[in-house]
């Protein structure tokens, strides 16, 4: 390994870290306020836009789940044009970044977006994992078809 790959690991390593962090702070409702006057959000929404390594995918898009519960944070990552990134992550082969979204899409649907949410191949990925072996993915599918699709 060369002294460039060791100092990219590292940097890697230190993103994930501080990402975790951020996320683990993100969920408690005591730290919104705080974790909005900083642009946590923003961090999170530049990860998911902009990279593709699965550790940063997993940690910004639990932050954003932990967020998106609050009203002024949500409205924050669709106006900040979150919907569309995460709409692209259902299809990573990652359980716990799809779990992530889909629970954040839940918290996200409203009369606003539901249109935009409830695309035909978003509805067509959820009722794939619903027969998903991840008993997670399958509940959580079904949730979505369920409560936002309507579809029973």
């Amino acid at each position: 390994m060369t002294v460039v790959q060791t100092c990219l690991e590292k940097i890697t390593d230190a993103k994930c870290q501080v990402l975790a962090n951020l996320a683990n702070f993100a969920y408690d409702p005591v730290n919104y306020v705080y974790i909005r006057d900083v642009g946590v959000l923003d961090i999170f929404l530049y990860v998911i836009k902009n990279e593709t390594n699965t550790q940063l995918l997993h940690f910004a898009t639990a932050g954003i789940c932990n967020l998106c519960i609050d009203p002024l944070n949500a409205d924050y990552i669709l106006r900040n044009s979150g919907l569309k990134p995460l709409l692209a992550l259902l299809r990573i082969n990652n359980t716990d970044i799809v779990t992530d979204t889909i629970t954040t899409l839940i918290y996200l649907s409203n009369q606003q977006t539901k249109s935009k949410i409830t695309i035909p191949e978003v509805v067509q990925i959820m009722q794939d994992l619903k027969m998903s072996e991840s008993g997670n993915l399958a509940n959580l599918a079904t949730i979505f078809l369920q409560d936002i699709c309507g579809i029973y």
